[in-house]
């Protein structure tokens, strides 16, 4: 199953289990997904950051820069603060093409 199908539920959309105390969930601020962000296999502080301020899921992430959300571009995420970036609009200009699977921290990190 994919996590669209799981917008208005009240279960995270990897494990199927629902919020508690000490895994309380990530909610898109674009499309209302919740998920457990031990499920997004975030670490402690990028789970911090992401519950600090609006939060976008994979689907729905804009670039930071442009705020464009455009599918027919490559957007690399931050490993470190889950910024998205378009490879041109990220200073220095990330180098394509871009392997998705590798890990990347922004020049901000």
């Amino acid at each position: 199953r994919k996590c669209t199908d799981y917008n208005q539920n009240t279960t995270c959309c990897k494990c199927n289990r629902g919020p508690d105390e000490m895994d309380p969930f990530l909610i898109c601020m674009d499309c209302n997904i919740k998920v457990h962000p031990v499920c997004l296999e975030y670490w402690p502080e990028l789970t911090d950051r992401a519950q600090r301020g609006p939060w976008q899921c994979a689907n729905c992430k804009t670039c930071s820069v442009c705020d464009d959300h455009s599918r027919l571009k490559v957007l690399v995420i931050c490993d470190a603060c889950d910024k998205g970036y378009h490879p041109n609009c990220h200073a220095p200009p990330v180098p394509e093409p871009v392997d998705t699977d590798c890990a990347w921290v922004c020049q901000i990190c």
